[in-house]
């Protein structure tokens, strides 16, 4: 994905416009497990390395529906 105007570590909005998912997608994920890697700065902030979000979606990869879902 080009990601030039975005910053190494993104947060929740940053993220959720960078994959067209939702921050509540995010905040979700992240509650439950099963995410990327981040960074927790404080009891409010958050921060996701651009890298972990871009090889989590690359695991995320498939050719069929025959080859299941996320893992």
């Amino acid at each position: 994905m080009e990601a030039p105007n975005l910053p190494e570590y993104m947060s929740v909005q940053d993220v959720a416009a960078y994959t067209s998912l939702t921050p509540e997608f995010w905040n979700k994920l992240r509650c439950e497990g099963g995410g990327p890697r981040y960074v927790k700065i404080s009891a409010r902030v958050v921060r996701y390395r651009r890298g972990d979000v871009d090889a989590w979606m690359e695991e995320r990869m498939r050719l069929s529906t025959f080859q299941g879902g996320a893992a």
